[in-house]
């Protein structure tokens, strides 16, 4: 802006001069000192302008060059940080990537030892089970009628995968503290005696004794332990009442009963499926909890579970 007015001055006074100097052309200087006068001032003001304005031109050119060097310098700069950062995000990047296939590779490698462990605790599981069943000859296969029953029962009440892993196992090792019950007291033809009986029930506080120590992702020793007792604190060891018990022993305890009912043994004639459900519908709320029962006999009439029982 300072630049126009500048200009617009210097056309003012060329214009004054030019006037000055048109009312002079007759005259002579000598004679008229005054207008000598003007003239030479006009003259020497316009001059001292146009120094100024090119002294200032000059002055704005060399600051305008300084900014373009600073502005180029600056570029540089940014140009220069650019590259680093695009350098930097390039490692970073590969650096990521690196990590994320090594990650993925320690994901494979715990999933396949997450897949051994779990085959060898089935085995090992698998392994007790058999061990049991070699002592107690008349329930062989009991167990495993037991867990795919009360599996089937956890599913029908929204188990996910992981709980019910959790109830598979404990109803595989239900009977384990039978191991502890002499074999001529397991292995004995007809009823048990009552010295015998009470023996026998020892074998839920035994089973707990052995589990106890193996650090499982479930309560493992605690369902077995809970295992025949019963929600209206009739059950054993402890006559535990209502939500007290684990629900995983609940089922345990129901589908344990029925199997065992649905069983033929020497000493014991098998109970007819009708018989079992009558005597289930009839103790749900006493001994046995109510949605366990109604979603057992939701199974049960199902035809890929009917295969469990001996009926």
């Amino acid at each position: 802006m300072k630049k126009y007015k500048l200009f617009l001055f210097l056309i003012l006074l060329f214009c004054v001069y030019s006037i000055i100097n048109s009312l002079n052309i007759n005259n002579n200087p000598l004679i008229n000192p005054h207008i000598f006068i003007y003239q030479t001032v006009l003259l020497v003001l316009i001059i001292f302008v146009l120094v100024y304005f090119f002294l200032n031109r000059h002055k704005l050119s060399i600051e305008l060059k300084k900014e373009i060097v600073e502005r180029e310098k600056v570029e540089k700069q940014l140009l220069d940080f650019s590259k680093e950062l695009e350098k930097n995000v390039k490692m970073r990047t590969e650096e990521l990537n690196t990590e994320i296939e090594t990650r993925k590779e320690i994901e494979i490698k715990l999933k396949r030892s997450y897949s051994k462990l779990e085959k060898v605790l089935e085995d090992t599981v698998n392994a007790l089970v058999s061990a049991i069943e070699k002592r107690d000859l008349y329930t062989a296969g009991h167990q495993k009628k037991v867990a795919l029953l009360a599996c089937a029962i956890g599913e029908e009440l929204g188990f996910n995968k992981h709980r019910n892993e959790g109830l598979l196992i404990a109803a595989k090792l239900h009977d384990i503290g039978k191991i502890s019950i002499p074999a001529e007291i397991l292995n004995r033809p007809g009823r048990l005696l009552k010295q015998e009986f009470d023996i026998v029930k020892t074998h839920s506080q035994a089973g707990y004794d052995i589990l106890k120590g193996i650090n499982f992702p479930w309560p493992i020793a605690e369902i077995v332990l809970q295992h025949h007792e019963k929600i209206d604190g009739s059950g054993y060891p402890k006559g535990l009442k209502g939500n007290k018990i684990i629900l995983e022993a609940k089922i345990i305890c129901l589908a344990n009963v029925i199997i065992a009912m649905s069983s033929h043994r020497p000493f014991v004639p098998s109970t007819s499926l009708d018989s079992i459900f009558d005597e289930i519908r009839g103790l749900s709320g006493f001994s046995y909890e109510p949605k366990v029962v109604k979603a057992c006999l939701k199974v049960i009439k199902k035809s890929d579970i009917n295969y469990q029982l001996d009926n």
